[in-house]
């Protein structure tokens, strides 16, 4: 993986993927050293959480100015689709509809990383302790991934005296989410929008395909039901760690934190000196 100096962000739901600051950028610019090495064709992309899910390898080239203009305006309404927009133009190698929504955000990371190969971060803090704001500069061993598990989520469930084959979120389902949300528009305050997401991973019920609504209304059924799906697809998470360790510039407390995407994540603030 050829990030360096991004930071992880935190995955909040399969629908957004993403914990959105809509923050300014920070007052104070930060240091970045301009990239000497910029690739400027679709390369492979190494590292990926879902390992050789594709069996394919997936490629990625850098952002241009008016798709980094796109992802520095992201808000948490928008968020979804601006990310699912600059994935379908920039990442190549496998149908787009087809990318697991738990290797969106490492995909963003590391087209934002290859975009500013030597470009750093700093991320705001406030410290649980004494309460100082303090600043954290991201390097590469900062971003844990892990990795997708090497049993197989369609292996066929059997719970609560019914057949289940699960599958992993895409792109594509959270296409069908919206399409269903929008079919119950009208009585969408009865449906739980984090247990849509659930009955999306489930591709069939006593080998018959199952629908978003089918198997939401079997999800609702039991509580038995509900919370052996969930156990079972828990085994099944991925992706970018949305937590890690910080130290406060003042105290030396160390706590956690997480990132949020800002608009200075997308475009930074270079110092005058550094941006002759």
């Amino acid at each position: 993986m050829q990030i360096k100096d991004a930071p992880s962000v935190s995955v909040q739901s399969s629908s957004t993927g993403v914990t959105i600051s809509e923050k300014h950028p920070v007052k104070t610019p930060q240091k970045v050293e301009i990239s000497k090495e910029v690739i400027s064709e679709s390369v492979a992309i190494d590292g990926i959480p879902s390992k050789n899910y594709y069996g394919a390898d997936l490629y990625g080239r850098p952002l241009n100015v008016l798709e980094l203009k796109k992802l520095s305006g992201i808000t948490p309404s928008n968020a979804n689709n601006t990310i699912n927009d600059i994935l379908r133009l920039a990442i190549s190698g496998v149908e787009h509809d087809k990318i697991l929504t738990n290797d969106k955000i490492y995909l963003t990371l590391w087209l934002r990383a290859n975009t500013y190969p030597q470009s750093g971060y700093s991320v705001p803090f406030e410290c649980p302790l004494c309460q100082s704001e303090s600043n954290y500069d991201f390097k590469t061993d900062d971003i844990v991934v892990n990795e997708i598990s090497d049993k197989d989520v369609g292996d066929i469930q059997e719970i609560e005296g019914d057949i289940y084959r699960f599958k992993y979120m895409t792109i594509g389902d959270e296409t069908r989410i919206s399409k269903f949300k929008d079919s119950v528009k009208k009585s969408m305050a009865r449906y739980d929008s984090e247990i849509i997401n659930i009955a999306a991973q489930i591709e069939e019920i006593n080998g018959q395909k199952a629908t978003i609504m089918l198997a939401y209304d079997k999800l609702i059924s039991s509580p038995q039901i509900f919370s052996r799906v969930i156990s079972y697809l828990n085994g099944f998470d991925f992706g970018v760690k949305e937590t890690f360790n910080v130290t406060c510039n003042k105290c030396g407390e160390i706590t956690t934190a997480g990132l949020s995407f800002r608009p200075d994540f997308f475009i930074p603030v270079y110092r005058h000196a550094d941006a002759t």
